[in-house]
């Protein structure tokens, strides 16, 4: 427990930075907002310390994938199924920094081209080794794992850039309130299981736990928004939901949370392991951690 709450805390200065680097150059897109060769550039300015992360840890995700994958006895494809991963995780702000930069195409133009050629990779890599056996486990399993992590993080990076900074913050902080008052609560009080053969330690009673959680902290953050004018006062790009929409909100979010949790689980399960990795001592792997935000994001 004190090596998770030590962990935990370090993961918490981390996001911090993270958010605090990224507020500080949204204050200075501003200063790029006129006519001119500098114009569009405020938007390559946003997410910049995100992206940055994603960079780093979409190479961890895809390595205890591959383990989990491994153990399954299935060999993952792993240079076309790595690069496909990094080119959709990052494709928000590196189609806008080709935009600023040419004016060719935007994301509209180039998601779809973008997905179909991710999609043939895996097939050429497969081609290239010249073997047809467990081609289709080996391919199939190579799109899981690009589209798991890329559409997970791609939709995160999105969020921070198309919804603004206090609206990704609230939604990675009801997230893991979730988490954390599933865990506390079921801990306390949990003894109706919710699925006992795929996670045997979540119970109902966490799962009411965190949601209400989840929901107090996102009506609070609204409430503070509206009533301090939170958003004009710290210069933050984009609001926060109103307090009845923060009550959904929390809901729908915590609950995608849950679920995403689960998914991690089966992969887990199926591979017979615990922990998706050893990354975060206290905490498991990477993915034991991100689990539930990447796939609650595009929810």
């Amino acid at each position: 427990m004190t090596k998770r709450i030590i962990f935990g805390i370090l993961m918490i200065l981390v996001f911090a930075g993270i958010v605090v680097a990224d507020w500080r150059l949204a204050r200075k897109a501003s200063l790029f907002t006129g006519p001119g060769v500098f114009a569009g550039m405020g938007a390559v300015y946003k997410g910049i310390p995100l992206a940055a992360a994603i960079f780093v840890l979409i190479p961890i995700a895809f390595w205890e994938l591959y383990r989990l994958a491994h153990a399954c006895g299935v060999r993952l494809l792993a240079a076309s199924t790595l690069l496909g991963a990094m080119l959709i995780g990052l494709e928000p702000y590196w189609v806008n920094w080709v935009y600023w930069k040419t004016r060719v195409f935007d994301g509209a133009d180039v998601l779809l081209l973008l997905m179909g050629l991710c999609i043939l990779m895996p097939f050429i890599s497969q081609i290239i080794l010249r073997s047809t056996q467990d081609a289709m486990k080996q391919i199939g399993c190579s799109l899981l794992v690009m589209l798991y992590i890329g559409i997970g993080t791609a939709t995160l990076l999105q969020m921070r850039i198309e919804m603004g900074l206090a609206s990704f913050v609230l939604f990675i902080l009801a997230v893991k309130f979730t988490d954390i008052g599933a865990y506390f609560t079921g801990t306390a009080i949990g003894i109706h299981k919710m699925i006992p053969w795929l996670s045997p330690k979540k119970s109902w009673e966490g799962l009411i736990g965190g949601l209400v959680l989840a929901v107090g902290l996102c009506v609070l953050m609204s409430w503070l928004s509206g009533k301090y004018n939170l958003p004009d006062k710290w210069h933050l790009d984009g609001g926060l939901p109103s307090i009845a929409r923060s009550v959904f909100f929390g809901l729908a979010v915590g609950l995608a949370g849950q679920f995403a949790d689960l998914c991690e689980s089966l992969l887990k399960r199926s591979a017979q392991a615990k922990d998706s990795g050893t990354a975060i001592p206290g905490f498991g792997g990477l993915l034991d951690v991100m689990d539930s935000i990447i796939l609650a994001a595009p929810v």
